[in-house]
C-alpha cells in the first residue's frame, strides 16, 4: 500500500513511500498529498482520494528543509554510471551524464499489459529534456545513488502514473542513441520490467502528454512503419520483452 504519495512541481519530486523523501531535482513549488492508495489501483479508481481543506486541494509549499535539506542546498539529480556488466563505477548529474556522447549509466523501462494483453504506451511530454513528444513503454527512469532498480522502478510508476503494481524483470540491454533535437545522447544499460494493471492511471503532465493502451500486433506493424514517432529505447526492447512472455 502507498501510505503518502507526494506530487510536486515541474521536474521535482518526493519519494512516493514517504512524505519525507528528497527532491529529485530543481525547486519545490507545491506538494499535493494523497491518502493511502490500495495496492493495483490507479488514483482514478480511489474515490475521495485527494485530501481536501474545506472547499480546496490541501496544498504545501515545502523548503528545502522538509526534505531533509539545510536551506540553500542545492538539490542535484544523479544518475548511476556502470559498466559494460552494469558494474557501477561512479555518478554523474543526469543532464551532464548525456551531454558530449553521454556516459554509460544505469537505467529501467517498465512495460505494462492489461489483462487483454493490450500494451500501455505513453506519449512523452513535449517539453521532455530530450525525445520529447515521442510514444514509448508506460515508464522509464534512473535509480538515484543508493536506490536499487525495483525501488527506482515502483518510484516512477508513483510519480508518472500514479500506479503501484507489481513488477517483475525480463530483459536488460546496451543502447545508445542521440536525440536529433536536443544533442543529448542516451548511453544505458537499460533493465527492462513487466507488469500487469487493468485501470485508470493518472499521468503526471510534466512527464506525459497522453496514454493509451494498444494492442500488440498493432503496434508491431506501426513500430516497423513509423520508427521515428517512438523512443528509440522502445523500439529496441520489444522484440526481446514479447520473446521473453511467450516462453
Amino acid at each position: 500500500m502507498i501510505g503518502r504519495l507526494a506530487e510536486i512541481g515541474r521536474r521535482s519530486g518526493l519519494d512516493a513511500q514517504s512524505a519525507g523523501g528528497r527532491a529529485a531535482s530543481g525547486t519545490v513549488h507545491a506538494a499535493f498529498v494523497l491518502t493511502p492508495l490500495q495496492r493495483g489501483q490507479g488514483l482514478a479508481d480511489c474515490d475521495g482520494a485527494w485530501s481536501r481543506v474545506g472547499a480546496v486541494w490541501r496544498i504545501e509549499t515545502p523548503g528545502p528543509e522538509d526534505l531533509g535539506h539545510p536551506a540553500g542546498d542545492v538539490i542535484v539529480e544523479e544518475v548511476i554510471l556502470v559498466d559494460e556488466s552494469d558494474r557501477a563505477i561512479g555518478f554523474a548529474e543526469k543532464i551532464q551524464a548525456h551531454l558530449d556522447g553521454g556516459k554509460l549509466h544505469r537505467a529501467f523501462s517498465i512495460f505494462i499489459f492489461d489483462s487483454r494483453g493490450r500494451m500501455l504506451l505513453q506519449k512523452r511530454a513535449a517539453a521532455k529534456y530530450h525525445f520529447g513528444g515521442l510514444w514509448t513503454n508506460a515508464c522509464c527512469g534512473h535509480p538515484r545513488r543508493g536506490e536499487e532498480v525495483a525501488e527506482a522502478a515502483h518510484r516512477r510508476l508513483g510519480e508518472e502514473l500514479g500506479i503501484e503494481i507489481e513488477l517483475a524483470e525480463v530483459h536488460s540491454f546496451v543502447y545508445e542513441a542521440t536525440d536529433a533535437k536536443s544533442g543529448l545522447t542516451e548511453r544505458e544499460y537499460d533493465h527492462v520490467l513487466v507488469g500487469r494493471f487493468d485501470g485508470n492511471a493518472v499521468p503526471n503532465p510534466d512527464e506525459i502528454d497522453e496514454l493509451k493502451w494498444v494492442e500488440v500486433a498493432e503496434l508491431q506493424d506501426d513500430v516497423l512503419a513509423n520508427a521515428s514517432r517512438y523512443t528509440p529505447w522502445f523500439a529496441e526492447a520489444i522484440p526481446a520483452v514479447l520473446r521473453k512472455l511467450k516462453s
